[in-house]
């Protein structure tokens, strides 16, 4: 239950600078919208295999930032083992253009890369790409891997719904692919496979983030 903790923001050198206690949203607060992409593998990608697959939930219209995008989600069947260049380990892999990343892109369909476009933000009003370090961290034997991060995209693309999100290999090639539509109010449980998979890829994530901090 996370009702009653605080919630702090830290400066660069690590001092807290802020802070604020979470409470329960208030009657009359506006839900971010919530969008979900079942991924898998594109078409002509070499080296795919049957274990291929995720699913990803991107929230965006939250109050007062209206070009921000926040995702989480899995995937599996990638390569195993994998340990990113980010997390500060000495390993070199990702360390390529797009490598091991995940990123919401500007297409409209997942079939080639014209149609996926390229990465999607403002180009007029955002200098850095937003998505350049996206990407998961870390896969385990089976391949499996937390997909979480948040973006600014600018207002020039914050209209996320039927964009391609793709996740990419540590080379920096795409892989998987699906198209961020509106969440159904109702789904059917997912697969104990599934829920396998979110519960270590997670699990994986929070150990990442408690070494780094």
């Amino acid at each position: 239950m996370l009702v009653g903790h605080a919630f702090i923001v830290h400066a660069d050198d690590g001092s807290r600078v802020s802070c604020g206690t979470i409470s329960e949203a208030p009657d009359d607060y506006v839900a971010p919208v919530s969008l979900t992409a079942d991924i898998s593998p594109i078409p002509g990608v070499e080296d795919t295999n049957s274990t291929m697959g995720g699913s990803v939930s991107v929230l965006t219209g939250f109050e007062g930032i209206s070009d921000a995008a926040c995702y989480m989600g899995y995937a599996m069947g990638l390569e195993p083992d994998v340990e990113s260049f980010l997390l500060g380990t000495g390993s070199d892999e990702c360390d390529a253009p797009n490598g091991c990343g995940a990123h919401i892109h500007s297409g409209t369909g997942c079939e080639d890369k014209d149609a996926q476009g390229g990465h999607y933000y403002d180009k007029e009003t955002i200098v850095e790409d937003p998505w350049k370090l996206e990407s998961y961290y870390t896969t385990d034997s089976e391949g499996e891997a937390a997909l979480f991060g948040c973006a600014i995209t600018g207002d020039g693309a914050k209209e996320y719904e039927s964009k391609p999100f793709i996740v990419h290999k540590p080379d920096g090639g795409r892989l998987l692919c699906g198209l961020l539509e509106d969440e159904p109010e109702a789904t059917e449980p997912p697969s104990a496979s599934a829920t396998k998979s979110i519960v270590v890829a997670l699990t994986s994530m929070l150990i990442i983030v408690v070494t780094l901090f």
